[in-house]
């Protein structure tokens, strides 16, 4: 396809380069290596862009996409495989939220990854279009794809007692002020491990979904940027528990607020 590419983006696509997702929802386990190859792809495209090394390219009709070589990009010179990979990523979702800087909006968003295909039939070639709301999740998505994770589940009464956060802040304030930040902290400071997260209301004992209130708990993804030894002895909760303490305890003391509980 021939680029129609434009260097200034959408006023949509500046505020998605720069957004910081929380809560994101993706099942990750259903990846295959091939679909971690092609956001690898889209990922490497998207941050050249924000970084102003390319412009965004764009086909025809004013979509951005990226061009899959199937040869190089996973493919081994499989171009049906690919195809069929590739249709299977268009059918998963991912779900963050996230803060509109101008407007102090707590927005939540589910988006397609990929929302259109096109292959020409004369080469070994595809091109997807990314969705737009898609970009975030893209941008940060490699950042220890294919390492060791860990999940952890903290309740959050425990959290606040122990980050000594009144019960008068609500979840998007801590979300806002503190689990943000640290998460960003470990990311941009070369941190060795860094975390995903999400607010749900579990039984912190059994993992199950359930209606009360009370029992909200903080789902913790840790993951690694190094892939894990095969000798390696799995991190005990224990461990998780301390990092997390000393993760987040970076984050400076919040004022009290007036806000209720929500």
């Amino acid at each position: 396809m021939e680029s129609t590419a434009i260097e200034k983006m959408t006023p949509l696509e500046q505020e998605m380069m720069t957004v910081q997702t929380q809560n994101v929802i993706f099942e990750e386990e259903l990846l295959s290596d091939w679909h971690k190859d092609l956001l690898a792809v889209m990922c490497d495209m998207l941050q050249k862009c924000q970084s102003g090394e390319a412009p965004l390219p764009r086909d025809p009709f004013g979509q951005m996409f990226v061009e899959i070589v199937c040869d190089e990009d996973g493919g081994e010179n499989d171009k049906a495989r690919v195809i069929k990979e590739a249709q299977d990523l268009m059918r998963m979702t991912v779900e963050y939220s996230w803060i509109r800087p101008k407007k102090r909006r707590y927005v939540h968003n589910v988006s397609l990854i990929v929302h259109t295909m096109q292959e020409p039939k004369d080469a070994n070639i595809i091109y997807l279009n990314i969705a737009t709301l898609a970009i975030p999740f893209l941008l940060y998505y490699t950042i220890g794809m294919g390492c060791a994770r860990y999940k952890y589940l903290y309740p959050l009464e425990k959290f606040r007692e122990d980050f000594k956060i009144p019960p008068k802040m609500r979840r998007d304030y801590i979300t806002e002020h503190v689990l943000s930040p640290a998460r960003m902290r470990l990311i941009e400071g070369g941190s060795n491990l860094w975390f995903d997260y999400e607010i749900r209301h579990l039984d912190p004992d059994t993992g199950r979904r359930i209606k009360y209130k009370k029992n909200n708990v903080i789902i913790f993804r840790i993951k690694s940027v190094q892939p894990e030894a095969e000798d390696a002895e799995p991190y005990t909760e224990s461990f998780l528990y301390n990092w997390l303490k000393q993760a987040i305890g970076g984050v400076p003391n919040i004022t009290v607020g007036t806000t209720v509980e929500g």
